[in-house]
C-alpha cells in the first residue's frame, strides 16, 4: 500500500509518574511507538528503536508491558479509540448535521472526525503483513461501516440505500488515502469529490419527518424517496 511523503513528528515526554529510575511512563512507550510507525513503518518498530527515540533504557519498557506484543495490542487500542474517520453516535445527529458529515466525507482531505491519515495508513500497511493486526483493522473496518450506515440512515436514505452506499462511500475514501489522493492537483480532487457527491446524489434521501429523539426511542415514520 502506498503511504506518500511520511511526515516527521515530534514526540514530548511527561513527567515521570512516580520517582525512581523509571523516567517514563506508559504512553510515553506508546507515543514513541506510534511516532516510529508513522515515520519508519512497522519494519522499525522494535523495542530498542523506540528506547533510543525517549532517550531511555528498555528496562521501564518491560516494568510496563513484559512483552513486545502487549504494547502491540495497546497501540491498536489507541489507533482504534483515537483516530476516528466518522462521529461517534451518529443516530444523535439531526438529518443537517448528518448530511454536513457525508458533505464533509465526500472531500478527500476533509474528514469529520478525528482523523489523522498517516496514522491510518501506517496501520493499515502494519495489517498487510501481520493477520493479528488485520483482524484488528477488519473490525474496525465493520464498526465504521456500521457507523456511516447509520449517518446515512439519520441524513433521511433508505434502508436498502444506506446498506449499498455505506460501503460504496468507506471504500472509496479509504481508497484516496492510499492513493495520497490529497496531495494530487486540486482539478483531480474536484473530479474524485464530484464523483462521489454524484454517488450519493443518485440515491436521494427519504422525506420524514422523525427527528434524533423520536430515532433513538425506535420511531418510525412513513418515508417517501425525495426525487428531483
Amino acid at each position: 500500500m502506498k503511504t506518500g511523503t511520511r511526515i516527521q513528528r515530534s514526540l514530548t515526554i511527561q513527567a515521570p509518574c512516580r520517582a525512581g529510575n523509571i523516567k517514563v511512563s506508559p504512553q510515553d512507550w506508546l507515543a514513541s511507538a506510534r511516532v516510529l510507525l508513522i515515520e519508519r513503518g512497522h519494519q522499525e518498530l522494535s523495542v530498542q528503536k523506540m528506547a533510543d527515540r525517549l532517550g531511555v533504557s528498555r528496562g521501564s519498557f518491560h516494568y510496563y508491558f513484559g512483552a513486545v506484543d502487549v504494547l502491540y495490542d495497546k497501540l491498536i487500542d489507541d489507533w482504534e479509540s483515537s483516530n476516528l474517520l466518522l462521529p461517534q453516535r451518529p443516530e444523535t445527529l439531526s438529518s443537517a448535521q448528518a448530511q454536513a458529515c457525508l458533505n464533509q466525507l465526500c472531500h478527500p482531505d476533509r474528514h469529520p472526525g478525528q482523523f489523522d491519515p498517516q496514522w491510518e495508513l501506517a496501520v493499515r500497511e502494519w495489517a498487510r503483513v501481520s493477520p493479528r493486526i488485520l483482524a484488528r483493522v477488519r473490525h474496525t473496518d465493520s464498526r465504521r461501516l456500521t457507523t456511516l450506515h447509520e449517518m446515512l440512515i439519520a441524513a433521511g436514505h433508505l434502508e436498502q440505500q444506506a446498506a449499498v452506499l455505506a460501503p460504496l462511500i468507506y471504500e472509496l475514501k479509504i481508497g484516496w488515502l492510499a492513493t495520497d489522493l490529497a496531495e494530487r492537483p486540486a482539478q483531480t480532487q474536484r473530479q474524485a469529490q464530484n464523483l462521489l457527491c454524484e454517488i450519493i446524489a443518485a440515491a436521494p434521501p427519504a422525506r420524514t419527518t422523525v427527528d434524533p429523539a423520536d430515532r433513538r426511542r425506535g420511531g418510525r415514520a412513513t418515508t417517501t424517496v425525495q426525487r428531483p
